[in-house]
Formats: structure tokens, C-alpha cells, sequence
């Protein structure tokens, strides 16, 4: 493998490399350079990417959202004063003091960062847990690493007052938690609701203007210890929530998991006038086009308490749960909308009245190259884009997107008993219950045009 700096005439070899995996000389200087790997007799590249002096990413037990690699587990968790080591790669050049641990959103104590010993390539964070009465507990706060000024990626620890098992948000017990640690996967069930407002998404309609997509699904999830964490959002302290960042178009997204009951089971929902059986992904019949948001007609999943209920199913009992339905979402200056003007701030406003500090809401503008994106808690009422994020656009047309998110902590749910020594969900932990997850995920997404 070989890597040529720009202005270099000479490509610089890459001493060591395993898969596609490379260490990068220390002396390469910063800014673009072309990658060339040539390997069993064949080339491939060139490879246009770009040399900075510190760009760190926090090892994580999955794909780079889930649990870090730390001294740390759900039934052993961290506790204010302990100290953690965290592991990544990175750092490049940026000495101790420009390194900065973010647990909860904010900022931790360092003691060591650098190279770690005997690990080639291997960064290696010392840091002790703060004792921040702001930062929640939990199985998965929000763990992030800022270097000279360039922030990584979101990883979670788990943490409580303590040390004690920490308190799971899936309504996981303390057996169950340990059953985790131990590598084993247990069921998660899944209900979601969603209610969009925006341009009718049919291609065969040609009706212009807006409209109301509805659709409810449900799925029973087979999960580790790592793979429950990406269930529900890393906890943060309550003003971390007060966010604004871009990156790539297609570097993020909500997650929104659809998929189909498990074998024999029937789950329905209701609230007294109206029911829905959820034996299959369910979609609402869409209203009638109209030219504006407010226009639009109400929603099929009205306000007021949903009960979900579950019958028969292979090794489950019936159970029923409920699931509080705010006020439908409403953007309230949408009419001031239509165009983004990038050298001024763009503030949008919505219904935060109807809602409570449980849910955040995430504005999103979204570009061909570039999505810009920002944070707050549902009850604000108002996100403020700046400017500054707005310059990375180019002049477009785009869409601009609020969506409405229950908050770790505050996401619904109920528990479902087993019947032992059924097939479904898991046999192994003969009997006990298995948490299902109620979600309402309101959203309005307007087109504009970027100028």
C-alpha cells in the first residue's frame, strides 16, 4: 500500500497493514493525498481522501453507536469518581489538553491520552466519571470524545449512583441484565406509530400539496447486550439537548424499525372509537391533498391514552399495555418557510405547548451533499439553525423535516409474560416476561428551496 500527499512526487509506503486496515506514517503531512493499494498482483485506486491532524473514533462493541470497550458492564456499571480507560483511533497530533471526554454531554476529567502501549495505531483515554448531578444514570448515557476541536463518534456507558445494576430502559430486570452480560440474547417487542404530514409520497399520485401518512408495525427482536443499546437514544443531560451540527447527506438517519408479528401472535390497538389489528404492517388510508400543513385533515391515531394488546403467540401470555397520544404535530411558521436564505439564521417554530420535555424534537434540513441538524427539547417550541451550518449548503431545493422522538427513560412500555419452554420468544430463560416498546413518531417535512 502506498499513499502520495499532494505536491509529493514520490509515493510514501504504508509499513504495516492488515486486511484494509493501514498504519499511516506519523511524518505524512496534512491535506489531500491519493491512496494506492496494490495487493496479490493487483491495483486498486486511486483513492481521493484527506490528511488532518486529529480525527478520533471511539472503539465500540458494534458498528460505533453502541457500548464502549471500557471496564464496564450492565450489572457492574460505572459510578461517580471511578476511573475508565477508553480505546480508539486517531488522536494524531492533538496533545492531552485538546482532548476532551463528553459522558451525558458533559465534560469529564482526563488523565491520559495517547498512544497506547504495546498497540500500534491503538489511542488509549484515561478519564474519571464525573460527579455531575446533571448527567443521568443509565444503561446507555452518551459517551463522546472531542480532539482539538473535532468531535467523534457517540458511543454509551452504562453508569448508576452506585455501581449498583444499572436501570434499563427496556424494562430489562436485574436477571435479565446479567443474562446479557453473560453474551446470551434475550426478546425485545416493538410497536410504532407513525404520523407525517408533508407532499403526498405515492408515485402514481399527481396530487400537489400535503397530506397525512399514517402507519403502525410491530416486530419481536432477538438482541445482545450491544444490540439492546441501539434500541433507544443515548442518554444525555437535558441541555445537551440544545444541539446544531451537518454532516454528509446520508451519514444519518432516524431509525425507524419496521418488520412483521412473530409467528401466532396477534397484536391489535385501540382507544374506545377506533381499533386496528396488527397482524401485518398497518397503513392508513391518506386524506385528500390540500395546499397547506394546517390544512390537512386529523389524524386516524387521535389523541388520548392507545391500549396495545397481545393475545396467543407462540410461548407468550396476553398482556396489554398503553401508549399516550399527544396533540398531532404542527410546524406554526411553516408559511415563512418556503425559502432558506443560507446567510441568515432559520428558526422554526411548532405546537411545543402540547408537548412535554419526554420528547425531543430534531429539525433536520436536508441536501443533496449535505444535511444540517439540530436538537431541543419538544416543549421549547423553537430550533434556531444558524447561519454559520447553513453556508455548507449549496443553493437547492431541500426539505426541511421536524420529527418528534420519546426521550431514553421516558419511552412506553409493558411487560409480556413467557410461557417456559416455548419456542418464541427465547426458551432459555424459561418463563419471566419480555419488555414490548410502545413509540409514537409525529413528523412535518416541507419542501424548500435553498438560496
Amino acid at each position: 500500500m502506498t499513499i502520495l500527499p499532494a505536491g509529493a512526487t514520490k509515493p510514501i509506503p504504508v509499513p504495516f497493514v492488515q486486511g484494509w486496515t493501514a498504519l499511516l506514517p506519523d511524518d505524512l503531512p496534512n491535506g489531500p493525498a491519493v491512496l494506492t493499494v496494490t495487493a496479490v498482483g493487483q491495483t486498486f485506486g486511486p483513492l481521493s481522501l484527506t490528511i488532518v491532524p486529529s480525527s478520533f473514533g471511539l472503539f465500540t462493541q458494534d458498528s460505533g453507536s453502541g457500548p464502549v470497550l471500557a471496564q464496564n458492564s450492565l450489572t457492574h456499571p460505572a459510578k461517580p469518581g471511578d476511573y475508565l480507560t477508553l480505546w480508539g483511533s486517531g488522536l494524531g497530533s492533538a496533545p492531552q489538553d485538546q482532548v476532551e471526554v463528553l459522558l451525558g454531554g458533559h465534560p469529564a476529567r482526563v488523565t491520559y491520552a495517547g498512544p497506547a502501549p504495546g498497540y500500534a495505531g491503538t489511542d488509549q483515554i484515561n478519564f474519571q466519571v464525573p460527579n455531575d448531578a446533571a448527567i443521568p444514570f443509565g444503561c446507555y448515557v452518551a459517551i463522546s470524545v472531542v480532539a482539538a476541536g473535532v468531535g467523534s463518534n457517540t458511543g454509551t456507558l452504562s453508569t448508576s449512583a452506585d455501581g449498583s445494576p444499572c436501570q434499563s430502559p427496556l424494562g430489562f430486570t436485574v436477571t435479565q441484565l446479567a443474562q446479557l452480560d453473560a453474551g446470551q440474547f434475550l426478546s425485545v417487542g416493538q410497536v410504532n406509530l407513525y404520523d407525517m404530514v408533508g407532499p403526498p409520497e405515492s408515485q402514481s399520485s399527481t396530487a400537489a400539496g400535503f397530506t397525512r401518512m399514517e402507519s403502525a408495525d410491530a416486530a419481536f427482536l432477538s438482541v445482545n447486550a450491544a444490540g439492546a443499546g441501539l434500541l433507544v437514544d443515548p442518554l444525555e443531560a437535558d441541555d445537551a439537548y440544545y444541539v446544531c451540527y451537518s454532516v454528509a447527506a446520508g451519514g444519518v438517519g432516524f431509525l425507524l424499525r419496521t418488520g412483521s408479528i412473530g409467528e401466532g401472535a396477534v397484536l391489535s390497538l385501540s382507544n374506545g372509537s377506533k381499533s386496528v389489528s396488527l397482524t401485518s404492517d398497518v397503513e392508513i388510508a391518506d386524506p385528500p391533498s390540500v395546499t397547506t400543513p394546517d390544512a390537512v385533515g386529523a389524524p386516524f391515531f387521535a389523541e388520548g391514552n392507545w391500549t396495545v394488546g397481545i393475545t396467543g403467540g407462540d410461548g407468550l401470555k396476553p398482556a396489554t399495555g398503553e401508549l399516550a397520544i399527544p396533540q398531532p404535530l404542527q410546524i406554526t411558521n411553516d408559511t415563512a418557510l418556503p425559502t432558506v436564505d443560507r446567510s441568515r439564521d432559520l428558526t422554526v417554530t411548532w405546537n411545543g405547548g402540547d408537548y412535554t420535555a419526554a420528547y425531543t424534537a430534531s429539525l433536520q434540513l436536508n441536501a443533496a451533499s449535505v444535511v444540517v441538524i439540530c436538537r431541543a427539547p419538544a416543549n421549547a417550541g423553537t430550533i434556531t439553525m444558524p447561519a454559520a451550518l447553513l453556508q455548507t449548503l449549496t443553493a437547492e431545493a431541500g426539505s426541511l423535516e421536524l420529527l418528534l422522538t420519546a426521550r431514553t427513560g421516558h419511552i412506553a412500555s409493558f411487560p409480556v409474560p413467557l410461557i417456559g419452554g416455548g419456542t418464541m420468544p427465547d426458551p432459555h430463560i424459561g418463563g419471566g416476561t419480555m419488555p414490548v416498546l410502545l413509540q409514537y413518531y409525529p413528523s412535518e417535512v416541507l419542501p424548500v428551496a435553498i438560496r
